[in-house]
């Protein structure tokens, strides 16, 4: 087996990452539906206050639905050592703790989301005649410390995985666009098994447009991830870049019928990607191959 993942190290990562993911994902949910129980989620994750959980069941499953979220980093870690060993495991990890970076990108990493959201709710705000909240955010401001760490530690432990392993291994091949793109669509579509059930209900007629959108939407951030990747170098930076992403669209965004602040946000990532590749050193970023 070591020595198939070996030869197949990328085809491995992703078998391992989707079929961990799909199977906690798509079981824990059959079994919520089946016993009337709502399986609380980051849009949802307020009822988990307000109503706690019903019995033992709702625990175990929302604990394997939270599981599911891990697959990226396990098949990393798998991949990683079946290939290098520890020596692999040490470098992946010594990634993932590299927080010694130009303090210019903590700066950008949070100013990017920050930015993109605040001009969606804006620009919405202002489209609906100034009526309404300007933000409708899901959870009270004094919970995002808490709900930013919580982030850190479900979602933001998805790069180890997306840029701490798969990102480098196909820029060894790719240039950094290619890679953006392939990186992009595998994240995106690894998310389908918990977006297509939010939107079965609506119909075909919405739930394609919403999954082509969503992945365009992942696949513009996944550009804005490479550039931050190979500039840095840093896992460290992608967890943390990771959780302001979701924190912003959650604390800023929030729950909202907009259709200008519901589709903003992708339109606004792919202006960000726009201007970082005007700005930054084609051959460097975007057009040439790298090989370190």
């Amino acid at each position: 087996m070591r020595n198939l993942i070996r030869k197949y190290p990328i085809t491995s990562y992703i078998i391992i990452t989707f079929g961990y993911t799909s199977c906690l994902w798509i079981s824990s949910q059959v079994m919520a539906h089946l016993n009337g129980l709502q399986l609380y989620t980051m849009d949802s994750f307020a009822d988990l206050f307000n109503n706690g959980f019903f019995n033992s069941q709702h625990l175990f499953l929302f604990i394997l639905f939270s599981l599911a979220t891990y697959g990226p980093l396990l098949a990393a870690f798998i991949v990683t050592w079946a290939e290098n060993g520890k020596d692999g495991l040490k470098t992946l990890f010594a990634s993932m703790t590299n927080w010694k970076v130009n303090r210019k990108w903590y700066l950008l990493i949070l100013l990017i989301p920050v930015s993109i959201n605040l001009v969606a709710v804006t620009v919405g705000y202002l489209s609906a005649g100034m009526k309404g909240p300007w933000m409708s955010p899901v959870y009270p401001i004094f919970t995002i410390i808490p709900f930013f760490i919580y982030q850190v530690f479900t979602s933001g432990l998805e790069e180890p995985g997306w840029r701490g392993f798969l990102l480098p291994k196909i820029l060894k091949t790719k240039n950094p666009g290619k890679a953006s793109w392939a990186v992009g669509l595998m994240w995106a579509i690894w998310h389908f098994p918990i977006v297509i059930p939010l939107y079965w209900s609506w119909g075909i007629a919405v739930l394609i447009p919403t999954l082509a959108g969503f992945t365009m939407a992942i696949i513009g951030q996944a550009f804005i991830f490479t550039w931050l990747y190979k500039n840095t170098k840093s896992t460290f930076m992608a967890i943390i870049f990771h959780a302001i992403l979701n924190t912003a669209s959650i604390y800023m965004i929030g729950v909202t019928e907009n259709p200008a602040v519901a589709t903003l946000p992708a339109l606004l990532t792919w202006l960000a990607v726009f201007i970082i590749m005007k700005k930054s050193d084609k051959q460097t970023f975007l057009l040439k191959n790298i090989t370190n």
